[in-house]
């Protein structure tokens, strides 16, 4: 993002004296300077950046591109110290007067060194709104639903810093073992500057405050680190800060416990399936394929959550009880799929989905039926020239786009772009193009300000496409998956969960279990599979109710052979 800062660009000096100050007679404390052969003398020179110097330096630290209100040198303010108290020589705290950029940024982050006068921050207010521009830092009333009040302690080193967030206190704790001593407004503008710069980039709450003690920690008195530097030495954001995560998330958390039915087939998809076994496309047996599958006794034991097709949603279980209902009573979250499948897009075979128009009113009329998490699935094909960058970037915002409207219905949105396996290329194209689509995914989805802690990734495993020569073998497989995962999800993220995507059931099995041994990862791993489960139960099936314990016996058995247990 293209920030601009406002605020006292200033750097803060600090003199280590021997020395003693006076009182003259009107009882004004001053330092004796004369050079008469005295014992003063400096004994250590530091300098510490403050104000929108310190703001900037963290931003661009971060990969924001900063502009600055202008481009003069920081000042510098002088702080003597003898040990036994400080006197400022000189200040640099001078009024600032907005001045609006030649084009406009993506933010404008206002420190709370500015010294803006009530006019001027009208101004910035108004350029904000015209210009559709993010207004944050000092006064913004929309920063986590208020400004954070950072309090410091005025004895040296930090001790401790409260942060006020959302209504709670967050406590962080700071240690400053390396002697850095930073003045309490470059303390804070370090701290807003780490949270809002993440904020930003799309972290949630926790994470945010986290990266701020990591960056206040990890600070030197003229540097600050890199972003990625910091997230490399915090580990699980998550057991950084103990606190309470949104709603979406801890739904999010469950439906990760386990692993994921895909139990979704369109009605094009479910009538091939039963053509293929002469097997009457209705809606009652639709409805009994179906209930094979959910009226397992054992499925709650495998399964925390399962995705469901509309019309399944509203079918009714052996007890009565509407689909939705009979698993949520077995602790199973159910969801749903809401895309509405594939579109022709450009003219080299491409596809996008349909889905979006109306899709907040489906939304709400699916969390009123107990539906409490979504799907919807991109697809790319490779071949001569796909996928292309066009098709990707239209993909990505729209899968943006319905999990921030899955986000504001309260449902935890699955987003799910699949590189198609049937498809002649090698392992490498494979991690090629999914690193690709899910560098612009996780980009569009920071841009639409989704919440990832309440957002699960369902992907394809990255092997060599079925008409491939060489055919990929599970260590491989697992091998070339998590290199790409771990390039490319943030870590914040709720969980990644695969789908099987054409691959035998066995086949699904083995590669899932080399993709967990090449572990460990940030976020939770499991499956979100479909026929990888449900082939050998639908074979045994054969749309005859008479075959529905062996059916059952076939699908239970794929489950466990899933089952990190």
């Amino acid at each position: 993002m293209r920030v601009c800062v406002v605020g006292q660009y200033v750097k803060d000096v600090y003199l280590q004296i021997a020395g003693e100050f006076l009182r003259d007679e009107d009882n004004i404390e001053h330092l004796d300077l004369a050079f008469d052969g005295s014992e003063q003398k400096l004994l250590r020179r530091t300098a510490t950046m403050s104000g929108s110097a310190v703001v900037s330096e963290v931003l661009y630290r971060m990969g924001h591109k900063v502009d600055y209100v202008d481009d003069t040198f920081p000042p510098h303010r002088y702080i003597l110290n003898n040990g036994r108290g400080s006197v400022v020589l000189s200040g640099a705290n001078e009024k600032v007067f907005w001045q609006p950029p030649k084009e406009a940024p993506d933010a404008i982050f206002v420190d709370d060194t500015s010294l803006l006068s009530r006019s001027e921050m009208k101004k910035i207010e108004k350029y904000a709104k015209d210009n559709d521009v993010i207004l944050c830092g000092h006064g913004d009333e929309s920063f986590f639903q208020g400004q954070p009040d950072i309090s410091c302690p005025l004895s040296s080193p930090v001790d401790h810093i409260s942060i006020f967030a959302n209504g709670l206190m967050y406590t962080v704790q700071i240690e400053t073992s390396k002697g850095n001593i930073h003045s309490i407004s470059s303390l804070r503008s370090l701290i807003h500057a780490s949270i809002i710069g993440t904020w930003l980039l799309g972290y949630d709450t926790a994470s945010s405050l986290a990266i701020a003690k990591g960056m206040v920690e990890q600070s030197t008195l003229t540097s600050t680190p890199r972003l990625a530097d910091i997230l490399e030495g915090l580990g699980d954001l998550r057991a950084t800060l103990r606190v309470e995560g949104s709603e979406l998330a801890k739904t999010a958390q469950q439906i990760m416990s386990l692993g994921i039915l895909a139990a979704d087939e369109s009605g094009g998809s479910i009538a091939k399936r039963f053509a293929s076994l002469g097997i009457p496309d209705d809606e009652q047996h639709r409805r009994d394929y179906r209930n094979v599958l959910l009226g397992l006794p054992e499925l709650a034991k495998y399964s925390s959550g399962v995705i469901l097709f509309d019309e399944t949603t509203t079918q009714l279980a052996d007890n009565g009880q509407n689909f939705t209902d009979f698993l949520a009573t077995q602790g199973i979250i159910p969801g749903v799929k809401v895309d509405q499948g594939l579109v022709d897009f450009g003219k080299k075979g491409e596809k996008t989905t349909e889905g979006l128009f109306g899709l907040p009113e489906r939304l709400k009329i699916y969390y009123e039926r107990g539906l409490r998490f979504a799907k919807w699935r991109s697809a790319f094909f490779v071949a001569d020239g796909t996928p292309s960058t066009r098709a990707i970037d239209e993909n990505c915002k729209a899968l943006a786009q319905y999990a921030l409207d899955c986000q504001e219905a309260g449902i935890v949105p699955i987003v799910e772009p699949e590189l198609v396996h049937d498809g002649n290329y090698s392992i490498d194209d494979c991690a090629k193009y999914t690193e690709k689509f899910l560098v612009k995914l996780f980009e569009c989805l920071k841009e639409y300000r989704v919440e990832l802690p309440g957002t699960i990734l369902k992907v394809n495993m990255v092997l060599a496409g079925k008409k491939f020569k060489k055919p990929s073998t599970a260590e491989e497989v697992g091998r070339a998956t998590a290199v790409v995962l771990k390039k490319t999800v943030p870590r914040e993220l709720a969980g990644v969960v695969f789908l099987s995507g054409g691959q035998t059931p066995e086949g699904a099995t083995a590669n899932l279990k080399a993709v967990w041994t090449s572990g460990p990862f940030m976020w939770p791993v499991t499956y979100s599979f479909a026929r990888a489960l449900q082939d050998p139960a639908f074979n045994a099936w054969k749309g005859d109710n008479k075959n529905v314990d062996k059916a059952r016996k076939a699908f239970l058995k794929r489950l466990i052979a899933n089952s990190r247990d």
